[in-house]
């Protein structure tokens, strides 16, 4: 069975929603480590940091 953490897309978004987890759960660490080593970006800095200053990396690197 696989599972998913899903955030609403309704500006329910915080700042470094996930950070808690990424503390607490190794399964989490390892996730989004291997998501950064993937995806080739740290998805972590577009969650923890202002979305003001990431917008156009973020933009970049979707598209």
């Amino acid at each position: 069975m696989k599972t998913a953490f899903l955030f609403a897309g309704q500006g329910a978004q915080t700042l470094g929603m996930a950070h808690d987890l990424y503390d607490m759960y190794p399964v989490v660490r390892e996730t989004f480590d291997r998501a950064k080593e993937v995806l080739g970006y740290d998805i972590r800095q577009l969650i923890d940091h202002d979305v003001v200053c990431c917008s156009s990396m973020a933009l970049h690197l979707i598209w």
